[in-house]
């Protein structure tokens, strides 16, 4: 999918969201900003994803990391909708 959105973003301006998730930093309790990444195999494969996407030459992404990406219950609004809601640009 990655190899379709750098295609279909580069040099649009349109920016993407590609969400991450806390796994890729493995058994960390103290995750910060500048913490290591050390996922266990069953999401390894994400990070490659990931760095090739945001080094992709004219395209506008971000990778947030999120414990939760969508909303479970009505008054759990879940990061898309935060997103949506403080990036009028989406």
């Amino acid at each position: 999918m990655v190899d379709a959105v750098i295609e279909a973003y580069s040099g649009s301006g349109k920016p993407h969201i590609q969400i991450s998730g806390l796994w890729v930093y493995g058994s960390n309790t103290t995750i910060t900003e500048d913490s290591p990444r050390n996922p266990p195999p069953m999401v390894a494969w994400k990070e490659p994803i990931e760095r090739r996407l945001l080094s992709a030459e004219g395209v506008r992404a971000i990778v947030p990391v999120s414990g939760s990406a969508m909303a479970t219950r009505r008054r759990d609004p879940g990061l898309l909708l935060v997103l949506r809601e403080t990036t009028p640009e989406i």
